[in-house]
């Protein structure tokens, strides 16, 4: 459950705040680029202002983020190779861009032209997010975890062996998902302070 923050100005209550990474659908990432007259949006985002919140959305501004991921930031496809993932965008998305990939490249400066562009863009919005359209993401410590977990890993590198419709893909993308749940609550579990002991003395 998402922490609550008090604005000491206004007093609203928000649950998002800047810094938060969120990660979108596909077709609201569309959608927002539409508005936002912009070709290619990111479905990965960070927010930089929280102008309004209600029980169904945030209005936020935000900008792109990149990182390590196994479906692509933009189009949602699952990444099948270890440079695609690395840097959280596929081969084709990447030319869209106007980033090349020789074989020759590497994942460091794929992720530093995407993050010219990212630049370049700047801050978007504000936009209405309806909260049921948000995945929150992790924080950066933890997303490392699952990025170096050796279950997930061979999962994944089990799961784009077979086609994305099949009952297979599927059975392995949802145990995925259980696993990253698992990882989120052991982290969670760990960071909750553990009960204090009661001493009770015994009448002397």
């Amino acid at each position: 459950m998402k922490k609550v923050f008090i604005d000491e100005e206004s007093k609203q209550k928000f649950t998002y705040q800047p810094g938060d990474r969120i990660e979108i659908k596909t077709w609201l990432a569309k959608k927002l680029g539409k508005q936002a007259n912009i070709d290619i949006f990111f479905r990965n985002l960070e927010i930089t202002g929280v102008l309004e919140e209600s029980f169904r959305g945030v209005k936020c501004k935000v900008t792109f983020v990149s990182e390590v991921a196994s479906a692509c930031h933009i189009c949602g496809l699952p990444l099948d190779t270890e440079i695609s993932r690395a840097c959280g965008i596929g081969p084709v998305c990447c030319k869209r861009l106007g980033i090349e990939r020789p074989d020759t490249v590497t994942a460091p400066q794929i992720l530093a032209k995407i993050e010219e562009y990212a630049k370049k863009v700047g801050e978007i919005g504000p936009f209405w997010i309806a909260k049921t359209q948000i995945k929150d993401k992790p924080d950066e410590a933890t997303q490392e975890l699952i990025n170096n977990d050796s279950q997930l890993e061979s999962m994944r590198n089990l799961m784009y062996k077979y086609p994305k419709r099949s009952p297979e893909h599927k059975r392995i993308k949802d145990a995925i998902k259980t696993r990253e749940k698992q990882i989120l609550e052991e982290v969670e579990n760990a960071a909750k302070p553990s009960p204090t002991r009661k001493v009770i003395k015994e009448a002397a």
